[in-house]
Formats: C-alpha cells, sequence, structure tokens
C-alpha cells in the first residue's frame, strides 16, 4: 500500500521538485502551497505525513489541528 504523503510550501519550485523526486509506486505525493487548502483537504482524507514549511503561518497550526505532534509523542 502506497504511502500518502501532503507536502507544503509556498514556493513552487520547491513543490515540484519533491513531487518529482518522491512520486512512485511507493508514495502518494499532494502538493499544497497554501496551508487552508492542505487543512481542508486534511479533513476529508488524512495523509500517512507531512512535510510542511515551518516559515509559512499556520504550519504548526496544522499540526496541532490533525494531532500529528500527539502522535509522533506517543511514538518515541
Amino acid at each position: 500500500m502506497a504511502i500518502k504523503i501532503y507536502f507544503l510550501d509556498d514556493e513552487t519550485d520547491i513543490l515540484e521538485i519533491f513531487k518529482d523526486t518522491f512520486s512512485s509506486n511507493e508514495f502518494i505525493i499532494t502538493t499544497f502551497s497554501n496551508p487552508t487548502d492542505l487543512i481542508e483537504a486534511s479533513k476529508i482524507d488524512k495523509p500517512d505525513l507531512y512535510f510542511l514549511d515551518n516559515k509559512l503561518p499556520n504550519s504548526l497550526l496544522i499540526l496541532f489541528q490533525n494531532n500529528s505532534i500527539q502522535t509522533f509523542q506517543k511514538q518515541l
């Protein structure tokens, strides 16, 4: 089963490089340039992994809204 990854960055060049580099049968990559779009998509279909641009406004809010920090801490 493929790992679903959401990638957030405001630079479209970086989004393209990431998607081109990691797209394969093993990964399903969905890119976002807007935190709000990523939040809305996560409400419908949560990914297995997030890559977030920590310099974007609301990036950490995404983690809190999706309980990713709690999940990550439990696994340590």
